[in-house]
């Protein structure tokens, strides 16, 4: 009969541990949806180069540069003077616009955020 006590309360010992590890495994879980979706908050930005005459400036060079980190993106505009830049961290930027025949642009201040939109604009 002891025998029989101990086996039965061995199984509920075991089957209170799953259940507590399957909790903690669903918590772990969850908690990791949630941070990968916080470190995934990138910003994507796009531009169209054109000339004082509003004629687009093909093959122009973006240089894109997070003033945080220095870190830079170099890209080259379409033939219809578009460029798109998608992954960009949040964070604050400047953008270089070089092309020849033109002088060099720098907009700078430009700051990439995640949040709710402006209502009132």
């Amino acid at each position: 009969m002891i025998s029989f006590v101990s086996r039965c309360a061995e199984a509920v010992v075991l089957a209170a541990r799953s259940r507590k590890l399957r909790y903690l495994a669903v918590l772990f879980l969850l908690l990791g949806v949630f941070a990968s979706q916080a470190l995934a908050q990138d910003a994507t930005i796009v531009g169209t180069v054109t000339d004082p005459s509003g004629a687009a400036v093909p093959n122009a060079t973006i240089t894109i540069t997070r003033t945080d980190t220095g870190m830079t993106r170099e890209l080259t505009t379409n033939a219809d003077g578009q460029y798109v830049a998608p992954g960009l961290h949040i964070g604050n930027y400047t953008i270089r616009v070089e092309a020849a025949g033109f002088r060099t642009v720098d907009e700078k201040g430009i700051i990439l955020t995640v949040g709710a939109r402006d209502r009132h604009g």
